[in-house]
């Protein structure tokens, strides 16, 4: 009986703790005949850009566009390149500052001379400014005002603007003589100009203004609509992060130095909707009490929510312990839901959430990547990688990039895998400790390069098989969802605290508005194609009942010809899309009642 008992038990334990992990899927992108010297941190729109100089080196450095496979997709041909967006590109030719689409062909020649702009812009991030968002990128005439270009690189706000900012969610931020505003799509102010001292684009069509942020304790600031309506009591701090998935983080300010304890109660991080209503708190330092009763305080920094997790860094200020100074980091993942730590701060980097994984630096210097419960979803393989710009690493439709990528197996004398122990040493956050073990573990690795060179990686989690698919629980959603006013029952499933939708339930829904559009499907591309301002032929279909197995579907769709891949799932033949996904496709906004639970649209 006990014999039973015992083989039972060690079932269960093994039932309760075994997961799937996976292997890295790796291509080179390097075989172009080129040295690459430079690659975009992700995919965008299906490509990435990457520059490469000839091995003469009398061309000089050009850039160009690789697919998903690292096949050249657009010659290199440019002298600059940026990421696509709404189906374009900025690209420089010839010193000018040109749009191409993804054939490559010059499509809006502004003109512009780069070295004009140079002069007028941030020398290192001066190119980026001028990628399109929402349909319209910034433009500066002869005269260095700014306005903005439409996709036919007409210009649709004029040039009036000493300062100006790239349009997100429909709000963009400019400054005249008169002083800063907020305008719209159209270019109406949305408030009046020099009104206030201080204003941000927290996206969502949410603005911050203020008359009063010195970025000491005194500071305040309040919530405006798209409308110019004031849609929040005052918030003392002010806004650390922007507004996703329907959160953004305050930095609350407290100039109290009586004690380690009241210091630590007076600095916060706050979690604020998009109504002002705060949803939860979490410290900005933790302090250090010296032998001579001073302290030193220790900063938390919490970046912006992707897919319910919010990295943040502990970061150890340059101090002194003895006559040691010394400065460190470590990262962290929270529950934007709830604030609790849901991954503990022992990584050297991390980078945000996409497609429910993330990058992180291990302790050991290795790269690894992490589901959303911080489990490891790769085995054995150590990936040794230069990362230059870690919030931007992440996975796109399936893929990410890694420059002067290897894979590595370190194993023992005998030839057995050390990556689990390295792994397991991560939590050591005493760095002395660390090395000691570290010195003692590697003494006599042997490292087995499987690959080295830059690479594309797939998403491990985009495995096809039926062990390696990833499955989650759909809870049905409980929000009650009103559009023009009217409340109606979608089937919709909330997954990972965001509402997914039917695309035909939207289009039913939205049918008869200014917002309506078609669906159907495309055999020439395989895709689903989307056309704005064309009625549909259906009805919403019910609500949903009870839980659902859902496993992820990257969906490729067609809006008005130009391609998007979104994150969906499919549930029981169905594939259902995030509601703020199809809203910024679409271009129909949104409001979140939390305490009542209700979504406006």
């Amino acid at each position: 009986m006990k014999k039973e008992f015992l083989v039972i038990l060690i079932i269960l334990c093994f039932v309760a703790f075994w997961r799937p992990v996976y292997a890295l899927d790796v291509q080179k992108i390097d075989d172009t005949g080129f040295y690459l010297t430079e690659v975009a941190p992700s995919f965008s729109e299906g490509l990435v850009w990457c520059a490469v100089r000839g091995e003469a080196d009398t061309t000089g450095i050009k850039y160009g566009y690789l697919n998903s496979k690292g096949e050249v997709a657009i010659p290199f041909q440019f002298d600059y390149a940026s990421d696509f967006q709404c189906g374009l590109a900025c690209v420089i030719k010839d010193n000018v500052l040109c749009y191409c689409d993804k054939n490559g062909n010059i499509v809006i020649s502004t003109g512009q001379n780069i070295h004009d702009l140079e002069r007028q812009c941030d020398s290192y991030h001066w190119q980026s400014l001028f990628d399109f968002h929402g349909g319209l990128a910034l433009y500066c005439d002869k005269q260095g005002k700014w306005g903005y270009i439409d996709k036919t690189g007409n210009i649709q706000i004029p040039c009036l603007y000493d300062l100006a900012e790239p349009f997100h969610d429909g709000v963009a931020i400019v400054e005249n003589d008169e002083g800063i505003t907020a305008i719209n799509s159209d270019g109406k102010e949305i408030f009046q100009a020099g009104r206030y001292s201080y204003c941000v684009n927290l996206g969502s069509g949410i603005i911050a203004v203020s008359d009063n942020i010195t970025y000491s304790e005194s500071d305040f600031f309040y919530l405006m609509d798209i409308s110019g309506h004031i849609v929040s009591q005052k918030i003392m701090g002010y806004p650390e992060t922007k507004l996703s998935e329907d959160i953004f983080i305050v930095r609350k300010i407290g100039e109290i130095y009586d004690s380690d304890e009241a210091f630590e109660k007076a600095n916060k991080n706050i979690a604020y909707d998009q109504t002002g209503k705060a949803l939860w708190s979490f410290p900005a330092y933790k302090t250090e009490r010296h032998s001579d009763g001073t302290f030193l305080p220790h900063e938390y920094q919490l970046q912006e929510s992707h897919e319910g997790r919010i990295a943040y860094c502990y970061e150890l200020d340059t101090g002194y312990i003895g006559e040691k100074p010394y400065t460190d980091s470590f990262w962290g993942y929270l529950d934007s839901k709830t604030g609790n730590v849901v991954i503990s701060a022992h990584y050297q980097e991390a980078a945000p959430y996409s497609e429910h994984v993330a990058f992180v630096l291990t302790s050991s210097g290795a790269i690894d990547i992490l589901d959303l419960n911080g489990r490891s979803c790769i085995n054995n393989d150590i990936v040794a990688a230069e990362v230059l710009d870690w919030q931007h690493l992440q996975f796109i439709d399936g893929k990410s990039v890694l420059r002067q990528l290897e894979i590595n197996q370190v194993c023992d004398n005998n030839g057995q895998s050390l990556h689990e122990k390295i792994k397991n040493m991560d939590g050591m956050l005493s760095k002395d400790t660390f090395r000691t073990m570290e010195k003692e573990l590697l003494q006599d690795a042997v490292y087995k390069t499987k690959f080295s060179g830059n690479g594309i990686l797939s998403n491990p989690m985009n495995r096809h098989s039926s062990e390696r698919t990833l499955r989650i629980q759909a809870q049905p959603s409980v929000a009650t969802v009103l559009v023009d006013g009217k409340t109606i029952d979608f089937e919709a499933y909330n997954i990972a605290e965001n509402n997914y939708f039917k695309l035909r339930d939207l289009a039913a829904a939205f049918n008869g508005s200014e917002k309506q559009f078609s669906i159907q499907w495309d055999e020439t591309q395989k895709a689903i194609s989307l056309q704005s301002g064309q009625p549909y032929r259906g009805k919403v279909e019910g609500c949903a009942t009870s839980a659902k197995t859902a496993t992820v579907n990257t969906a490729k769709l067609y809006k008005d010809g130009v391609a998007v891949t979104l994150t969906a799932y499919n549930i029981e033949g169905n594939t259902y899309f995030k509601l703020r996904d199809i809203g910024n496709l679409l271009g129909f906004s949104m409001t979140w009642d939390a305490e009542k639970n209700k979504i406006t649209i």
